[in-house]
């Protein structure tokens, strides 16, 4: 009996990578991408994190800029459908942060 602990788990394990595969594998379960509100310029290196219900850009290279604008912060309203408001300035960041990690931490 033992031993049924364990398979069970690794059954489980491998039903759920294969559901997985199958929604990546099945053009009819993903829904299409669609253009949205684009930022004011083109970023590279840059991070988005999203949060309460608004899309975070932070830092990155602008096409027109480069790393100068790597101080700058977006951020926009997630719309039910998906699609992203007008973005908005944000208050920019203390250095020039590129290649980076946005996280969201919450604390009591």
């Amino acid at each position: 009996m033992p031993r049924l602990k364990p398979l069970a788990r690794r059954t489980a394990g491998a039903l759920a990578l294969w559901l997985g595969l199958l929604t990546l594998a099945t053009p009819v379960l993903a829904a299409p991408w669609v253009q949205t509100t684009s930022l004011p310029d083109g970023y590279s290196a840059a991070a988005l994190v999203y949060a309460s219900g608004f899309l975070y850009h932070t830092g990155g290279s602008s096409e027109s800029s480069g790393f100068y604008d790597g101080t700058n912060v977006f951020y926009g309203q997630v719309n039910t459908n998906g699609t992203i408001g007008t973005w908005n300035n944000g208050t920019p960041l203390p250095e020039i942060t590129l290649s980076h990690i946005s996280q969201i931490s919450f604390t009591s």
